[in-house]
């Protein structure tokens, strides 16, 4: 099957963004390239079915990639990059950018709680858990659970006892 984009997205930029297969995308999420990156080749990559929730934003102006079989919730704020705004004599929106080298890395089956904000230089490994409310700003490893703003991993998957342990 390929992706399926709920009609009252608003998607920017999409020659610049790549669907795996089976991908969905829920009602009133945006999926922004939010600058001309001069880089070649795509900007954001969603992999093979993952499903983004309703209302989410996903913003890149450098690297965004979302592995496969992804959960992404409700809600959810995903970017590489924030507003730049050390000059006080200028707006914010007329200042840029913070970076043109940051990217965020969602490893392959990780679930994205509900509310969840991921923003700057972040990989995300596979088979993590990020819980509902948090903020990633720095990356987490494989087969974690992490929680809070700021998020912190509470749990590692014990390959050794077979189970989750706490940290």
């Amino acid at each position: 099957m390929i992706a399926m984009v709920h009609p009252s997205c608003d998607i920017r930029n999409a020659e610049r963004i790549h669907f795996g297969e089976d991908v969905r995308v829920m009602a009133d999420t945006w999926l922004d390239i939010a600058c001309d990156n001069p880089h070649p080749g795509y900007m954001m990559e969603i992999g093979r079915g993952t499903a983004i929730g309703a209302r989410c934003v996903i913003s890149a102006a450098n690297s965004i990639r979302i592995g496969e079989d992804v959960l992404i919730a409700f809600g959810v704020f995903i970017s590489d990059t924030s507003h730049e705004y050390r000059d006080i004599h200028k707006p914010v929106i007329k200042q840029g950018i913070t970076t043109h080298t940051d990217s965020i890395i969602i490893g392959d089956g990780s679930w994205i709680g509900t509310n969840v904000v991921i923003n700057g230089n972040v990989r995300i490994g596979k088979h993590c858990v990020i819980g509902a409310n948090s903020f990633v700003k720095k990356s987490i490893p494989d087969y974690s659970v992490a929680v809070g703003s700021p998020a912190k991993v509470i749990k590692t998957y014990d390959f050794n006892k077979e189970r989750w342990v706490k940290v």
